[in-house]
Formats: C-alpha cells, sequence, structure tokens
C-alpha cells in the first residue's frame, strides 16, 4: 500500500461524514416518513427524460433488488485504483456499503439509466495492447490516460446528466428525497468536463465553468471543498452496489471483463436514481 493511500484512510478515519453522506441524509430529511411512489405514468416521464438526455435505455426497479455487498468497495483499494483517496466520491470517503444499505431502507423504487457509445479503432487497439496489466497501472501511461479521457470521460458526462435529468424530474414531479449515483469516478472538476460545467451553471447547478483550458478547475483536490456539491454524485460501485447481479435483476446483462465488448465496439455506462 502506497503512502497516498495511507494518507487517505488516516483522513477517512479522521473525518467527519462525507460529501455523499451529507447529500443522502439530507435528501432522506427532505423525503421524510412519505412512502408514495411514482405511479406508471410518472415512471414512463422520467424513462423518457432519460432517453431524451442521451440515455440508451432506462428502466424502474424495486430497491429490493439492488445488491450491496462490502466486497464491491474492496476493489477499489485492492489493488488501489488510481483515483482511490483521491475523490470526495470515492472510497474511502464515500459511504460505505453498510451505511448506503441503510440509506437505501429509506427507498422502494429506483430507475436504472444506462449510456453506450461507440470506441474508436485506436481505444481498441490500445486495450489490447495493455490485456494483462492492473487498470491502475494503465493510468501512468499517458496515450492510456489521453485515450480514456476522449473516449470514456464524454460518455461519463452523459450518463451525469441522464442521472440528473431523472433526479430532477421526479423533484419537479414532489419527490424531493430523489437522488442520483452515476459511475466511476467524479469527473465534474476534469478539463473534459468543462461542457458538461457550463450546462450545470446554466440550470443552477454549480458555479461559472471556469475556462476551457481548465486553468480554473483542476482534477479532484480532496484537501479542498467541493466546487460542486449540488452536482456531484458518487458511483454506484463506490457506496458496494454490485452493478453485475443489479442489473441482471432488472433483466439487463453487463458482461466481465469490460473488454469483452471489444468486438462489439461499444462501451457502456450505467446510474441509479433513487425515487422514492
Amino acid at each position: 500500500m502506497d503512502a497516498p493511500v495511507h494518507v487517505a484512510y488516516d483522513r477517512a478515519r479522521n473525518r467527519a461524514k462525507g460529501l455523499a453522506h451529507r447529500l443522502f441524509e439530507e435528501r432522506i430529511a427532505a423525503k421524510g416518513a412519505s412512502r408514495d411512489v411514482p405511479s406508471p405514468e410518472q415512471l414512463r416521464s422520467l424513462q423518457e427524460a432519460a432517453l431524451a438526455t442521451g440515455a440508451l435505455r432506462a428502466t424502474s426497479i424495486p430497491t429490493s433488488s439492488v445488491v450491496v455487498e462490502e466486497r464491491v468497495t474492496m476493489k477499489c483499494h485492492i489493488p488501489p485504483c488510481e483515483v482511490f483517496g483521491r475523490n470526495h466520491l470515492c472510497p474511502p470517503y464515500s459511504p460505505t456499503a453498510t451505511e448506503f444499505a441503510a440509506y437505501l431502507a429509506d427507498y422502494e423504487v429506483g430507475m436504472l439509466v444506462q449510456v453506450q457509445d461507440r470506441l474508436p479503432e485506436g481505444f481498441k487497439d490500445l486495450v489490447r495492447e495493455t490485456d494483462g496489466e492492473w487498470y491502475c497501472q494503465l493510468f501512468r501511461e499517458k496515450d492510456w490516460e489521453r485515450a480514456y479521457a476522449g473516449t470514456m470521460m464524454p460518455l461519463w458526462h452523459r450518463l451525469h446528466l441522464a442521472v440528473m435529468a431523472v433526479e430532477g424530474g421526479a423533484q419537479e414531479l414532489g419527490y424531493s428525497g430523489a437522488v442520483g449515483l452515476a459511475g466511476s469516478d467524479c469527473g465534474l472538476c476534469s478539463i473534459e468536463g468543462y461542457a458538461e460545467r457550463r450546462v450545470l451553471h446554466q440550470v443552477g447547478l454549480g458555479p461559472p465553468a471556469g475556462d476551457v483550458e481548465g486553468t480554473v478547475f483542476t482534477p479532484c483536490d480532496v484537501s479542498q471543498p467541493c466546487p460542486f456539491p449540488e452536482a456531484a454524485r458518487p458511483a454506484m460501485e463506490a457506496v458496494g452496489i454490485d452493478v453485475v447481479r443489479t442489473l441482471r435483476n432488472a433483466g439487463w446483462e453487463l458482461r466481465f471483463p469490460a473488454t469483452s465488448y471489444l468486438d462489439e465496439g461499444v462501451a457502456q455506462w450505467t446510474g441509479l436514481v433513487l425515487l422514492a
């Protein structure tokens, strides 16, 4: 375990509740004791909101079908992910699976949202060339880092916007406890996040976007407050959700390893919005 990981554990051990803890607790408090759930017509309108924002598909799911296990987050630090301890919404700062399961118990229904895009040939070739390496090692290679930023980050932002569209739509319908989860580590402060930062600022979620060269915002700095607390959302896996089994419970397929999608030339990301 390297020094940054030790530092992350020490900070997490001594921290007050993190950004994601506060997010869930505030939404649960806003929700109150209400057990009302969206009607079929309301669920269809939320699905349409996701699709209109660029989602491939969306479907409602009872929260009893969302699988939460501690061993999921173990994969974040054994071996350490390249952003472990370096992102406000990732372990060890995010809620543990046990903590998230307690939050989840306040909800009865959610909505899965999935985005998909074609992979450029160069990205597929690069993945095949690095087959057998640990994921955390790949980000030490500049070619991989650039390819990921140009290919997967735009897809991440599409997922985040779709999740926020469903979350916002549910709140407009009166479900004030609605809260979303995206995938992977939060990318709002990345250079690639400029376009989404601009959209979020226009709808009142977050400060001005900064300049396109990335001189205002830099990759997440856990020593500083998050500049986007209204819009930043944790990943499903960061709080212990077993994405594969949860999607299987909803009748969707997700294969591992992710490289099994290379021959099809596609990449997918999935998020979840807890509705009511």
